[in-house]
This record gives structure tokens, sequence and C-alpha cells, in this order.
């Protein structure tokens, strides 16, 4: 194919042509961190070039980082620019090993990116400069950006027969640099199964697969992980001249919206023969449709290739164009602003749309959640005998979705990933989360932990997928008569997820309905957990707003529970006593003696004075009204003069 113009994205072999020493840059095998010359290429020798990005590991890659490489990625590489050079079996970058003066040369493989981590691509031979286009089968000077020393091979040779790799400062080892010929060809060239955004200046296609609607979304700067504006692009029938699977242009083409079954066509209606300027688009099962055919024309032809980056116009089989509407229909919840997509007779350049790769973890994140782990769940909760390998799946999307220093799954709390929350938040895996939930004391307790400890890390801080679950959430039946059960759920974090649900999530703040608060009090009023006391606290206040509504609703349905809720008290001599177990107390007693009291007990009394107080937060008269009757103000007043007890 002769000389071709190296792009960011690719993937490449560095070649060392050294005298009687010759080989490729790769890794000393699974357990090492050295970076080797070894004598042969294999899968350890395939490098991808990445943009420079700022810091952080690759597993939490910055938002704006994965929108500067999707738009940096399939350009050309030129000298003098600055790139990090990642293995593609490991995930792993070369760097140096630390920053100190003794141990500056030598040269690893580190997953963490860091200024460590940049190269700048330099010529060998002096007929090039910086600025120039960087081809195949140029030789090229790498140096480390933060010490300024360059990349050379060593004749040190390891118990493998691999040459050592460091950085030195006044000579260089020249390396040649070749696409990739293992495990496909260079990654900058559209594909056949090829995963794709289609970056239009109105915003990124998205398509909708539940209403099956078309629009262009302006996604902020940084934030290209919705998997909706991800597109497969097949081939309606695969070239068999290219054993790599490139696509070239003019080819007809499917796309299938990512991650389901359903195909872009154009909608024609019950007329097919007429002819209006323009036809709406839709998604369809219907692979065999005619409509669903589309080519991808140049707006500048480079090679007969497809490159991603490339910019492109889209051609319907029945010769209409994509194009996008001139305004905006709808803005959406986070800002983001729709603008209708259909199909024209007439095309326009500013119609043409980006191609944009997708990075690779997205798609490994997306194959993490659904190659295996889903389809363990969907089978138990079809039959709850399968529960091999349940659990682990659980603790391994519990860890997924939050960033945490514990990996332990019972045990770890953290800041949630949002993007793997947007991936785990579909109503179909929520409502799958949820059957299993609702298995309930049938099952193992660990499993009915972790499926509610998921939900509510899928939900922390994220309105949307709070309401997904509100509207598939149902609250245990619990009584009395079941100890057995009641000890069940005393366990299981389901007060704390409702918490995270309702957590600053003003629509369903609003919508608090009577049944679902009796629903509630009848819970707290058999179990005693305090954490559903918690729960009905963020239902009056939340970040000193305040909600009036809802004090008064609680106020009032509590007075149907009062007598198994709350405990009795006497008032004499100055002092308050409690009446708990049937017998007269001191709240020193009650509060100090652990043999007699336990600290459930102790807790629960005193969420219970802090749900009083909310609900009279922000001088509600009702409420104060309610509380006043159960405590007198001399009850209050001498309690709060308690030397020993908690302010």
């Amino acid at each position: 194919r002769g000389q071709q113009a190296i792009k960011t994205g690719d993937l490449i072999l560095l070649f060392s042509e050294e005298e009687e020493e010759d080989g490729f840059v790769g890794t000393g095998g699974n357990s090492s961190e050295n970076v080797v010359i070894k004598s042969s290429k294999d899968k350890d020798c395939i490098l991808q070039i990445v943009p420079m990005m700022s810091h952080g590991d690759y597993e939490g890659y910055g938002n704006e980082d994965v929108a500067l490489e999707s738009k940096l990625e399939g350009k050309s590489l030129i000298y003098g620019q600055i790139v990090q050079l990642r293995n593609i079996r490991t995930k792993r970058y070369i760097t140096t090993e630390d920053e100190s003066i003794a141990n500056l040369g030598n040269v690893i493989w580190d997953k963490y990116l860091s200024k460590k981590t940049r190269f700048r691509i330099l010529p060998h031979l002096s007929n090039l400069s910086e600025g120039d286009t960087v081809y195949t089968t140029h030789k090229i000077k790498l140096e480390h950006v933060l010490s300024g020393m360059n990349l050379r091979q060593t004749n040190h040779v390891d118990h493998n027969g691999n040459y050592s790799v460091e950085i030195e400062e006044d000579t260089y080892t020249p390396f040649i640099i070749e696409h990739s010929d293992i495990g496909g060809a260079h990654r900058h060239i559209l594909k056949n199964g090829s995963c794709v955004r289609f970056s239009h200046s109105s915003g990124l296609l998205n398509g909708n697969y539940k209403n099956r609607k078309l629009v262009t979304k302006d996604y902020p700067p940084g934030e290209y992980n919705s998997y909706s504006t991800i597109w497969t692009i097949y081939e309606e029938i695969p070239n068999t001249n290219y054993s790599d699977g490139e696509i070239l242009w003019n080819r007809r083409l499917r796309f299938k919206l990512f991650g389901t079954e359903l195909y872009l066509t154009m909608n024609v209606g019950e007329d097919e023969e007429n002819e209006d300027e323009f036809k709406s688009l839709t998604l369809t099962e219907d692979e065999t449709d005619p409509y669903t055919i589309f080519i991808l024309n140049p707006v500048i032809k480079e090679s007969e290739y497809v490159p991603f980056g490339s910019s492109v116009l889209i051609q319907n089989s029945s010769k209409y164009w994509l194009q996008c509407a001139d305004d905006i229909i709808h803005t959406g919840k986070t800002g983001t602003n729709h603008t209708r997509v259909s199909c024209s007779k007439k095309f326009k350049y500013n119609d043409s749309f980006t191609l944009l790769t997708v990075p690779e973890y997205q798609l490994n994140d997306y194959d993490f959640v659904y190659d295996r782990r889903v389809s363990i769940l969907r089978k138990y909760a079809k039959n709850k005998k399968k529960s091999r390998g349940v659990k682990d799946v659980l603790a391994d999307l519990i860890n997924f979705v939050i960033f945490s220093d514990s990996e332990d799954a019972f045990e770890c709390e953290g800041v949630p990933n949002t993007t793997h929350q947007r991936l785990l938040g579909t109503e179909d895996i929520i409502q799958l989360l949820v059957s299993i939930a609702k298995i309930g004391h049938r099952q193992s307790h660990s499993i009915s932990f972790l499926v509610y400890k998921l939900l509510k890390h899928i939900v922390t801080n994220n309105s949307k997928n709070g309401i997904i679950l509100k509207n598939l959430f149902v609250l245990p039946k619990l009584s009395k008569k079941s100890p057995d059960k009641l000890n069940y759920y005393s366990r299981i974090p389901i007060a704390q997820c409702l918490t995270e649900i309702y957590m600053n999530n003003i629509e369903l703040i609003y919508s608090v309905e009577e049944e679902f608060i009796q629903k509630i009090f009848h819970i707290i009023s058999v179990s005693k957990d305090y954490n559903y006391l918690d729960f009905l606290r963020i239902l009056c206040i939340q970040e000193d707003r305040i909600y009036h509504y809802n004090q008064k609703l609680i106020c009032t349905l509590m007075n149907d529970f009062i007598d198994n809720i709350s405990y009795q008290t006497k008032y004499a001599g100055g002092k308050m006593n409690m009446i708990v177990d049937g017998r007269d107390v001191t709240l020193v007693e009650f509060t100090m003696d652990e043999n007699r009291f336990s600290q459930k007990q102790v807790k629960f009394v005193w969420k219970l004075l802090q749900l009083y107080s909310d609900m009279c937060i922000g001088r509600n008269t009702y409420c104060i009204a309610f509380v006043s009757k159960l405590y007198s103000f001399n009850e209050c007043f001498d309690s709060l003069k308690e030397k020993f007890l908690d302010s």
C-alpha cells in the first residue's frame, strides 16, 4: 500500500535497528514492568498513539480527556507533537520509574497518565523538520518531555533474551515506525463492525430506543459518554478483497444503535411513491428494510478508505440526504439542545458529519456489564436456584459504579462514577435488579443486601436514575407475626436506598403520596428501623430548603402510628422519665446503660427527636402544636440541662 501517514489513534510497531540487536518495543511478559526490545513481534508489541492527556489514571479518564481524544484521534501525526504510547494488551503507558535522579533513566510500563508518560516525536533525518507529517517507514527520535532525555536501547539482556530500554541524555535509538500488522490493521480506518459517533455542528447523532426518534444533542465538552450516540457500522455485503474489513467510500452500509437491535432507517410511511422533499428518520428491527442502507460520501477525499476524523455527507440509498433542522426543538433537563434530524432531497455541505472514534474503555465498560454479568442476573431472576456467581456479579458491579478505597462490596462506600451510573441506570437493568430485590427473604441475605446497595449507588446524586427506580420500587410487607422476616430485612439497606432516591430529587420531593408515607410508618412501627426516620427527615428539609407540605403530611399521618412509634414520658421533680418495656427509667439510664437498652433503641429515639425537629423547622405551627402535645416545654428544657446527655 506504500507509505502512509501516521495518525493519532493508530496501532503501531516501533522497530529498533541497532547493529546485531534489532527488535520491537514491547513488554517483558505478564509480570514484568520493564520496557524491552524483543527479537520477534507479537501482541505485546502493539502500541497505540494517544494524544497528550491531562493527569489521571486510565480507568478514571476525565470527561475532558475523552472529548479531546475523540477530537484528536485520526489526525495526522506531525514532528514536534507530544504523545503518549499505550500498550494495547496491558493498557499501560511507557514512562520513567520515578522523578529521582537515580532512577530517571529506567523505562517501565505504568497504568497512570502523568507528565512522565509524555514523549515528543522528532525526526531522525535532517531533511525533515518539526511540523512535517510522520509517515510509515520513517525513523523517529523519542524525546522524554519531562527530562529532555532520549529513548534508547541498551546492551543489557534479561533472562528472556530481551534488551532493556532507558532514557539517556547524549545518545538515542532511531525507531522505525510502522502500522501494526498483528491482530488487525491500524485503528484509524473505519472497518466493518466499527463503533463510531457522528458529530454534526448541532451535536452528536442520538437515537432513542424507546420512542425511536432521532435528534442531535449538543453535549457539553467532555461529556461524550452517552451510549445512545454510539453506532455500529456494518456493510450490506462485506468486501472480501480487504482482509481487515476496511470500509471504502460509497459502500452500502447499515448503522445499528449500539447495544440494541435497532437500525437507522428512513421513514417512508404507507405511500412509498410519495416524493416529499423531507422524510423523517426512525429506528427499526428489520435489517432487511431497504431504507436502512446508507452511503458515506467524502467532503474531501484523501484516499480510498474512510478514515476516522473525516467529514462525510450521509445519503440514504433512496437518494435522500441526512439533514439537521435549523432550529432547536427541545432543551433537555441537563441543558442539552435537541435538533431534529431528517432526510432531504437536497444536500448542504454544512450538514456534514465528522466520524469520531469511541474510546476503547467505553466499549470495555459496556462489555463488562452486558457480556456476562447481566446474563447471570437474568438467569437468576427467572430461576432463583441458579444463584451461582450472583454475589460475585453484584459485588463487581458495586465496585464498578463507585470510586472507593475498599474492594469489599459489603463495606465499601464512595463517590459515584457518573459514567458507570449512566451505563447501569437503564430501565431494563434497574428493573432486573428490582426483580431480584423482590425475591426478598426467599433468597440469601447477602444477595438482598448487595442488590439494594447496588441500587443505592446507582441512584446517588442521579435524579434520572432515581425517578426510574422510584417507579419500580416495592416496599417489603412486614409484620410482628413474622419475626424471622423482620430480622432478615433489618440488616438490608432498603431505607438508605430510598434516601438516595429522594435526595436532591425535586420532582420526587414534590410528589410524595399519602399512601406511600403510611406504608413507611407501618414499617417503622413494626421494625423500629431508625433508617426510615432518616428518610422521612430528608422529605422535610434538604440543604436549608424546607418542604412545608411534606412536614404537615408526615405529621398528620404519624398521629395514627404514634402509640407504636413514640415512647411515653413522665415528668416529676424536674426530671423526665421514659417508659421503656413497661419500666420507668431516667434519660441517663436509658442512654448510658448498655446492658439493659440496646444502641438500636437509643438511636431510634434520637432519630425520632431529630425528625420532630425537622418537622417543626421553619415555624410550621401545625407540627409545633403536634409535638407540644407529646413533650411539654419543661420536659424539653430540663432534658437540655442534663449534663450527662449528648447535646
